[in-house]
């Protein structure tokens, strides 16, 4: 509560107790004037008449007690107030002790933990999320834990705990690592942030150079309809952006049946055959080849691929994610 708050309650409280006053003065005034009156009245009306002000007068002190009752209590709760405690402080070297311990010794469950303390300690903390974002968690018996932890960050940014982080990661491109700046622009959307903020992430998207991030700051920015979906396919510089583009205007509207390859990991034995947006074309006679080990023989494959049909011979198809996509989708 400000200073001018409690200046004003005490001057009410004040006038409270002067009302207080005056109500207790005025009974006994008003028996005073009405005493002659009751004495010379006669029948019931002169008897009624003193008692029904008594009444009144009763009422209107109530009111006046309970209201100063009330702010005696808001007194004494802005006094307890003034008296509290301060929060405590965020130990920053204890937190930079445990970061580095939990990040040499791949730890990324401690991590994820840390991650929603350094949420609190402010700034300073940034360069330790940035630390945390930029490790390598894989280790023998944990299974994608890097991508866990980067998860658990970008639940972090959801939360909006480090929106100005993600704002500064998305503006200050060379001051973040990539990771960071890929989790920041996932949750872009949904960060809610004000136009002047959108406006300077969308200027600095000429100094990003991590295509993944620029995609998702587009859509971030743009919007994710099919109109803007299709201009970012046809005219974005970078192929990768392109091609993301593409799976998702495939992913609403594709003109073939088949399956949508709209991932592809990094040197995967199926990136010598297929592309990222590429369609393979369902067939009855030949069900998908199965993208989980090395195929038992070469296999001839119908795929679209920038609005063209080619025909391939794949062996491996590992290391692809892919949907199926319905051509009906076309006409809805």
């Amino acid at each position: 509560m400000s200073a001018a708050r409690a200046s004003r309650l005490l001057i009410i409280f004040i006038a409270g107790l002067g009302m207080g006053f005056a109500v207790s003065w005025v009974p006994e005034r008003l028996r005073e004037e009405t005493r002659g009156s009751a004495r010379a009245a006669s029948g019931s009306s002169g008897r009624d008449a003193p008692s029904d002000a008594l009444e009144k007068e009763r009422a209107e002190r109530i009111a006046v007690e309970d209201e100063r009752d009330a702010l005696e209590a808001e007194l004494a709760a802005l006094e307890s107030a003034s008296h509290a405690p301060p929060a405590p402080k965020v130990d920053l070297g204890a937190l930079s002790s445990a970061v580095h311990v939990a990040v040499d010794g791949r730890d990324g469950k401690r991590c994820r933990t840390l991650l929603y303390d350094l949420a609190d300690a402010g700034r300073e903390a940034w360069p330790l999320v940035d630390l945390i974002a930029a490790s390598s968690f894989e280790v023998p018996g944990r299974y994608r834990e890097t991508e866990r932890v980067l998860g658990e960050l970008e639940d972090v940014f959801d939360s909006k705990r480090l929106r100005d982080l993600a704002v500064d990661a998305l503006v200050n491109t060379a001051a973040h690592p990539a990771a960071l700046r890929r989790a920041a622009a996932a949750c872009l959307p949904r960060l809610e942030l004000d136009r002047e903020a959108r406006d300077r992430i969308a200027m600095a998207l000429v100094s990003e150079t991590d295509p993944d991030v620029r995609f998702d700051v587009l859509v971030g920015v743009g919007g994710d309809d099919l109109a803007a979906l299709t201009s970012i396919a046809a005219s974005d510089p970078d192929e990768r952006v392109r091609r993301k583009a593409r799976v998702k205007v495939l992913t609403q509207r594709s003109p073939v049946e088949g399956w949508l390859v709209e991932e592809v990991e990094p040197d995967a034995p199926g990136a010598a055959f297929l592309l990222l947006a590429d369609v393979i074309v369902e067939s009855r006679e030949l069900p998908l080849p199965t993208t989980e080990a090395p195929l038992p023989s070469p296999r001839t494959l119908e795929v679209l691929r920038d609005g063209q049909i080619i025909w391939l011979d794949v062996t491996d198809l590992r290391g692809l994610e892919t949907r199926r996509v319905h051509a009906e989708k076309a006409n809805r």
